[in-house]
């Protein structure tokens, strides 16, 4: 077995009645109607209370910033606060469509910095986006995440697929808009 997979199996196995309890009331928030703020800010610390599982089990550190060249798909009301945490307005990105080639979105930005980077630290953490908040490499090597030198390589992130639909019931339930951080804060403060 491999040391990511050990320790996503570690993670589970003394976490797994936790995560269970957390991404059911996630489920409930996404599916029941009404402002999406108080609803999205649950789910933001539904999102931290299982991190905080996972990070002591992760590669992943403060300074290593190799996931911050990669795409970042957020919704505009992440966006919005983000302008707000800021100063700065979120451009208006047009309406993913069902023709829409998220793919071909993320390629754009491979290998491109977060415009919140700065001096290889996240500037927004405390309203980072909930991409961010669960992207964990499972495995001991921090190199695996940087695109640049191992393009298309595989990383063993820890499996947050539920929780990622949550997220994704809930904006599109709110009838928000996605797309890149980039696309929403082009050009670079770093």
């Amino acid at each position: 077995m491999s040391p990511a997979k050990r320790n996503a199996d570690w993670v589970m196995k003394k976490h797994g009645a936790f995560f269970e309890r957390l991404i059911a009331e996630a489920v409930a928030l996404a599916e029941t109607p009404g402002p999406i703020d108080p609803r999205a800010r649950r789910v933001l610390e539904i999102t931290d209370d299982l991190a905080a599982k996972v990070a002591p089990k992760a590669v992943c550190r403060r300074g290593c910033a190799h996931c911050c060249y990669q795409s970042v798909i957020v919704s505009d009301w992440e966006a919005e606060r983000i302008g707000r945490y800021t100063g700065r307005n979120a451009a208006k990105v047009p309406a993913l469509t069902p023709g829409s080639n998220i793919l071909a979105m993320r390629a754009r930005f491979a290998g491109v910095a977060c415009p919140f980077l700065v001096k290889n630290e996240c500037s927004i953490y405390a309203v980072r986006p909930l991409a961010c908040r669960t992207h964990f490499n499972m495995s001991r090597d921090p190199e695996l995440c940087d695109i640049k030198t191992t393009p298309g390589g595989r990383v063993p992130y820890f499996n947050f697929r539920e929780l990622t639909m949550v997220h994704c019931v809930l904006f599109l339930n709110a009838g928000c808009s996605f797309a890149d951080v980039r696309d929403y804060f082009p050009g670079a403060v770093n």
